[in-house]
């Protein structure tokens, strides 16, 4: 139903719309979006809320209550000039207007009391012409598709390829969760350089899964929260800083915050680092790639702390994994072919690797400061099917990708009088796992595993 006669009552006190308009459809669990002239369902101010009961239609006027918990903005005052729309697309953010990233609250449920989830649709030009701040604090899902909601399609949400710089979304508040979006270009000339997204909120989380960030004038992503922390899920940070900044593909840094990177690619970056860890923070790394990098693909700052599991730097311009006196341990990693030391502790710094395999690094395998270096595997090849494409799937080659294959860290330490058995697992060295011949290869829900828009 849309009421666009300009003469809908509204009564606030009883949270009654009562429309000029007889057709469309109204049901019970939709939403209706009360505004006046002048403005639309994704300006700033105007009211929506979850309807719960309704009447009319037909020869009939709609009378519609709507609900006192399930609502974004604010309600208006009792009035009789009133537009409304029930359900439809409402698009944004778009322009400088941040709906409805800043509006949709935990509390906007359906009726059955499922958390909410905005679909931004791929196709649709959300186009960012000003820098955009989210303070809003949301526990609710902003996912892209195609057609069906979770189908695993991509929204873009972009920035001006031309213009002076901004950055595209600033979030202050907390706490988040954004999947399927690609966040690309913030303008390109004049002024200062900036990051794309930055994330500066206190106490909270954000998640990202499939995210993109390409193509920003500093770094993709730049987080400096306090004491939070933030999740990226096979997330990817591409062709960043093209003026050879201080940016980074994934800038994790903030205060006492901690992080997880799970299945990321940071490639061709071309500021200092394609992942740098800040002083004080800690941080996951599983099975993560860094490729062709301006800098080290991995660096750690002083007093920070990581864990790195089947993770690979490959190809970057100096060193792999970089340690700048902070703590790193390494399972089942692989670095090869980097302009540097695959593994470069600075003194003071302490690195333990476990059964690490490394190739082709132009000043060696690791620097004179790693003291504990376990179970080392020296590959005579490339170890990957095809790296310079894309591929890091293990090849089949000997003394390359055979000698990565089932050759990690597997063992449980087990003691305990009441598990008579130890469990030993073989997994591969390297972030892409090969398939199991014993059953079927399990898609990830969606596919491919790794962000595709880097190697197409």
């Amino acid at each position: 139903m849309s009421d666009t006669a300009g003469t809908g009552g509204w009564v606030s006190t009883t949270n009654v719309y009562t429309s000029v308009a007889k057709t469309g459809t109204v049901t019970v669990g939709q939403y209706l979006c009360i505004y006046t002239t002048g403005q639309g369902p994704s300006t700033a101010g105007t009211y929506w809320a979850r309807i719960t009961a309704v009447s009319g239609g037909g020869a009939s006027v709609w009378v519609i209550t709507l609900s006192s918990t399930a609502f974004l903005g604010g309600a208006p005052a009792t009035g009789s000039a009133f537009l409304a729309q029930v359900g439809g697309a409402w698009k944004g953010p778009n322009g400088a207007v941040p709906f409805p990233l800043n509006q949709v609250k935990t509390t906007t449920t359906n009726a059955a009391g499922n958390p909410p989830r905005i679909n931004l649709v791929a196709g649709t030009a959300y186009a960012i012409t000003s820098a955009l701040t989210i303070s809003a604090a949301q526990q609710v899902v902003f996912q892209g598709c195609t057609a069906t909601p979770g189908d695993g399609g991509r929204a873009t949400i972009s920035g001006p390829t031309t213009g002076t710089q901004f950055v595209l979304i600033t979030f202050t508040g907390g706490p988040y969760h954004y999947a399927d979006i690609i966040f690309i270009e913030n303008g390109a000339t004049g002024g200062t350089q900036q990051n794309g997204i930055s994330l500066t909120f206190t106490s909270s989380y954000a998640i990202f899964e499939r995210c993109t960030f390409a193509s920003m004038g500093l770094s993709g992503v730049s987080c400096a929260p306090t004491t939070s922390t933030v999740s990226f899920i096979q997330c990817e940070s591409y062709s960043n800083d093209s003026a050879g900044g201080t940016g980074s593909g994934f800038n994790l840094a903030g205060t006492s915050s901690a992080y997880l990177l799970d299945r990321c690619i940071s490639s061709d970056n071309q500021g200092p680092t394609g992942y740098i860890l800040g002083t004080g923070c800690s941080a996951s790394f599983v099975n993560c790639i860094a490729y062709g990098n301006v800098g080290p693909g991995f660096q750690l700052n002083a007093t920070s702390w990581a864990s790195f599991d089947g993770c690979a730097a490959y190809q970057n311009y100096t060193d792999g994994f970089a340690c700048l006196g902070g703590f790193m341990i390494l399972t089942n990693c692989i670095s090869t072919s980097n302009g540097g030391y695959g593994f470069n502790p600075s003194t003071g710094a302490v690195a333990l690797l476990r059964n690490c395999a490394s190739y082709s690094n132009t000043s060696g395998r690791s620097s004179s400061a790693l003291v504990d270096d376990t179970g080392a595997i020296a590959l005579s090849n490339d170890p990957y099917v095809n790296g310079v494409i894309g591929n890091f799937a293990l090849s089949s080659q000997a003394g390359s990708g055979a000698l990565c294959r089932g050759t990690g860290v597997g063992s449980f330490t087990i003691s305990s009088s009441d598990l008579a058995v130890t469990t030993i697992g073989f997994p591969d060295v390297g972030p892409a796992q090969c398939a199991n011949s014993g059953g079927a290869l399990r898609p990830s829900v969606v596919s491919p595993s790794f962000s595709p828009s880097l190697f197409q």
